[in-house]
């Protein structure tokens, strides 16, 4: 009887310290093997095998890998090969060799991190950082995302019906757009255009010009602020694309400042 009462907190115990071998760096079978030889004392293969209940050839491979790791040696008596458990203080020494592998292993990708950014696309110092979005959701994550703080202006070309139907498909509208300039406080000039139906009169804002849907076929409107560009294709499926670089944002503003002077000279 008390034996049975036992045998459930022996093996709790025994599961126990295979966990902790196991967080230590062995692996899960290491851990039966070590616990097993620790409680045999100098025993041949097949005894711990039959122990820990692991094939025999499986336990020799186990066997050596645990010499090999400092955790176990052996010594013959008669024509048997015995193997004996290493004092558990071998264990430290096993969390020393790891620590002075990562360390290697730190300063091995410090070393490369140089040479590996100075080939492909991370070539250059100033790549462009460019993000995709595609989908209602991902519409509506562009508007938070376009408008960086500390920027003074926010630039943009579009055309109005198209723009408002892009809107509707994301859940948003007009007000949105307007609301979010306003909390990161951003000027806003705009060149806008319509394809078949023109916006409402309190919708063309004094900082904005026109252009003829003729002279100015927009498929995709553009925003331009600080050095963030985003892209928005009209029509399915909803997508974008957020671009950050100062040059790129540079040369769009430079051609939206030449296309503002010229419809303000007609208008």
């Amino acid at each position: 009887m008390l034996k049975n009462l036992r045998a459930p907190k022996l093996k709790a115990m025994a599961d126990s310290i295979e966990r902790g071998l196991v967080e230590l760096g062995l692996e899960e079978k290491e851990a039966k093997v070590y616990r097993t030889i620790l409680e045999l004392g100098p025993s041949p293969v097949q005894m711990v095998a039959q122990r820990a209940g692991i094939p025999r050839a499986t336990t020799y491979v186990l066997l050596g890998s645990l010499r090999k790791r400092g955790l176990v040696t052996t010594f013959e008596r008669g024509k048997k090969m015995f193997y004996v458990a290493e004092s558990p203080e071998q264990l430290a020494q096993l969390v020393t060799s790891r620590a002075d592998e990562v360390r290697r292993q730190e300063q091995l990708v410090n070393r490369l991190i140089p040479s590996l950014k100075a080939r492909g696309q991370f070539a250059g110092a100033h790549r462009p950082t460019i993000r995709f979005y595609e989908g209602p959701e991902a519409l509506r994550s562009l508007i938070r995302d376009i408008l960086p703080k500390g920027a003074k202006e926010a630039i943009g070309v579009f055309s109005y019906d198209d723009a408002e139907n892009l809107l509707k498909k994301a859940g948003l509208n007009w007000d949105d757009l307007v609301a979010r300039r306003r909390r990161v406080s951003i000027k806003r000039r705009s060149i806008y255009t319509w394809r078949e139906n023109p916006p409402s009169p309190d919708r063309v804002k004094k900082a904005s010009v026109y252009i003829p849907y003729a002279e100015l076929p927009c498929t995709a409107d553009f925003t331009v602020a600080g050095d963030r560009v985003a892209i928005i294709p009209y029509g399915d499926p909803v997508r974008a694309v957020l671009i950050e670089d100062a040059a790129i944002a540079s040369g769009l503003r430079s051609i939206f400042d030449s296309l503002w002077e010229r419809a303000q000279k007609k208008e």
